[in-house]
């Protein structure tokens, strides 16, 4: 694992994967709810992607990574890391995204996933104290 600093979305088209951290909240129009951080920029990058993911969310309320969009090589990925957007971060929850993830990579032989420190902002976790251990 190599951690970088920069802005995750100049990673398009480079990487096999780009994970997006979401929250599994839907509007009343179906939409996912995309209203801060990666997931806001995100929302704005790529149109229609809070559709997407609000559909697969009606579909099956379950925490899973899922492919939201696609944008030449690159796969765009929910990364689910809490329930509600209003609510702090659930560590299983991002455990669970995470041992999916690594999953996902191996059976798709992807060697290059870009993945945004999880919850720092909006989840209101310590990422060095709380998530990476």
């Amino acid at each position: 694992m190599n951690i970088v600093m920069g802005n995750i979305f100049d990673y398009v088209g480079k990487v096999d994967a780009l994970c997006i951290t979401t929250n599994m909240m839907i509007d009343r129009y179906g939409n996912a709810v995309m209203g801060g951080g990666v997931a806001l920029s995100a929302r704005k990058l790529f149109p229609g992607i809070d559709r997407t993911l609000g559909n697969i969310l009606q579909k099956s309320y379950q925490p899973y990574i899922n492919v939201i969009y696609r944008s030449g090589k690159t796969k765009v990925l929910s990364f689910p890391t809490n329930a509600d957007w209003k609510n702090r971060a659930i560590i299983d929850l991002i455990d669970k995204s995470s041992y999916e993830l690594i999953n996902m990579a191996n059976s798709n032989k992807w060697t290059s996933v870009v993945l945004p420190k999880p919850v720092i902002g909006n989840g209101g976790l310590d990422f060095d104290r709380e998530v990476l251990p």
